[in-house]
């Protein structure tokens, strides 16, 4: 596949090394336009003008380049793309043109470009290979290397603690809460809380699957996605991560939040930006989707410890 790739490059610094080819005003090499000025207006200079793809340009037009130690100016284009060339240096013979062929120089962007940045454009051809993994957590991975008989087992330890808690920091562990939290009656006078709310109860209880989007199973990201669309409040965002759902949030300070507002957490996995989301309910409570979709406080040691904002949609 053909890949076009932009970077900005200030004064001074590298192009890199690049392709030139030369060329000269006579109609073996600029055919029916010899002769004639070059693409910005003048007419060309030896060991001066150079020249850019007109289609696909590596530097914008009036960029002063510097190669092997002459300073050129970008004054003219040509179909130079296909010739994987980035600069056509003009001379003025043909035959001097012809003996340049193709020839590496490093080029640097010359003082008299000024304090400006530069926009330089490489397109090159590579070969990319798409792969889909599936990424499962660690009580996924588990349960799918147990026997039944080992799964009705590892179950009854994790909601003992195989009756061994004090080998356990529970502080430490995130805590969800039950599906009978009430939301208090205030809150609900906020009609577009209220119609979140409503849709977000809907699917209390349904159990958590990675990239679940749909109410048979959700991930976090996954089921605030799908409250956020479904809520009948005009927004259609689609599909979102919770880094995602970040990016359209407006930033609110933790006492300005109220419920309705989205909260986010970081490092609860190996993951940039926000790694998982809930809807806050008010009073210290989220509603997100651990395991299953329930109601959680947020003030345990866990919670505290990786959350990262809140977040208000427009």
């Amino acid at each position: 596949m053909t890949v076009t790739e932009t970077k900005k490059v200030r004064v001074g610094e590298s192009l890199g090394q690049v392709v030139t080819s030369g060329y000269c005003n006579c109609p073996i090499c600029c055919g029916q336009w010899s002769g004639g000025p070059t693409a910005s207006g003048v007419y060309p200079t030896a060991a001066h003008t150079i020249a850019v793809d007109a289609s696909n340009p590596f530097v914008p037009m009036g960029t002063h380049v510097v190669m092997n130690g002459v300073e050129y100016v970008v004054e003219d284009t040509g179909p130079l793309a296909r010739y994987g060339v980035q600069f056509d240096v003009y001379y003025d013979n043909h035959q001097v043109a012809q003996n340049h062929g193709h020839q590496t120089w490093d080029a640097y962007l010359a003082d008299d470009n000024g304090s400006q940045e530069i926009e330089v454009t490489t397109t090159q051809t590579v070969n990319r290979y798409s792969v889909s993994l599936t990424n499962h957590n660690l009580d996924t991975v588990l349960r799918n290397r147990m026997t039944d008989d080992e799964k009705v087992r590892y179950s009854l330890y994790n909601r003992t603690f195989g009756h061994r808690d004090y080998l356990f920091d529970l502080n430490s562990l995130p805590t969800y809460g039950g599906n009978g939290y009430t939301i208090p009656p205030e809150a609900l006078s906020d009609e577009r809380f209220a119609r979140m709310i409503e849709e977000a109860e809907k699917h209390l209880g349904t159990p958590y699957v990675w990239g679940g989007y749909a109410p048979g199973g959700f991930d976090c990201s996954g089921f605030v996605s799908w409250v956020i669309n479904h809520c009948g409040n005009g927004w259609d965002y689609g599909r979102l991560t919770a880094e995602g759902i970040r990016q359209v949030c407006a930033y609110v300070s933790p006492e300005e939040a109220k419920p309705g507002d989205i909260i986010f957490f970081e490092r609860t996995y190996d993951t940039a930006g926000a790694s998982h989301v809930g809807i806050y309910v008010g009073d210290g409570m989220m509603i997100h989707c651990g395991k299953p979709v329930q109601y959680t406080t947020i003030h345990t040691d866990y919670w505290n410890n990786h959350f990262m904002q809140f977040g208000r949609l427009p």
